[in-house]
């Protein structure tokens, strides 16, 4: 979770932490998402998901929407490939980005750990956690964010914030600790 967080932050940074950007798609949104947008964001409300065997599959397909070409393998299953086009996913910042997601997984965690660390929909989680994190640092690595370029149109430019093309390489944007 921690690391999901962090690199969040990070995401965001390279946005200068703005109110407004670019949208995730609505496709597939799960309802208690939709139901806190309508409510104007109360983050401070709990939020009830559900059941959570039917909230895994509306995440995953609301996640499933959003992906660039090439990445989808199946439902649950996505590809963890060094070159991906994440134009329509790059500018998705401030309150109607990832925010709305790492939300979305704060309350699927709280409701999992309810049921019990180790159980079957807190490891439904853990592995929805660890795409997204996966998602979000290979942004980070590969595009150039705050600018809207992709990682093909980025090799193009210098790369004036220290941020790295290449899958692998040390990024300077990154915390050591995400780094390795």
């Amino acid at each position: 979770w921690t690391r999901a967080v962090d690199s969040f932050v990070v995401f965001e940074g390279a946005y200068g932490f703005a109110e407004k950007g670019k949208g995730l798609g609505a496709k597939n949104r799960p309802a208690c998402v939709h139901a806190f947008m309508k409510e104007h964001r109360r983050w401070g409300k709990p939020r009830d998901i559900g059941d959570l065997t039917v909230f895994n599959e509306e995440w995953w397909a609301w996640w499933g929407s959003l992906q660039p070409s090439g990445r989808t393998e199946g439902m649950f299953n996505f590809a963890r490939l060094k070159k991906l086009d994440w134009e329509d996913l790059e500018r998705c910042n401030g309150g109607m980005g990832f925010i709305l997601m790492l939300g979305s997984l704060l309350w699927w965690g709280e409701a999992a750990y309810v049921v019990g660390k180790g159980s079957e929909p807190w490891w439904n989680w853990r592995e929805v956690l660890i795409d997204f994190t996966w998602a979000i640092e290979h942004m980070i690595r590969t595009t150039e964010l705050g600018s809207g370029l992709s990682a093909g149109k980025a090799a193009k430019r210098k790369h004036s914030e220290g941020m790295e093309a290449v899958e692998g390489r040390k990024s300077k944007v990154l915390p050591q600790f995400m780094n390795s």
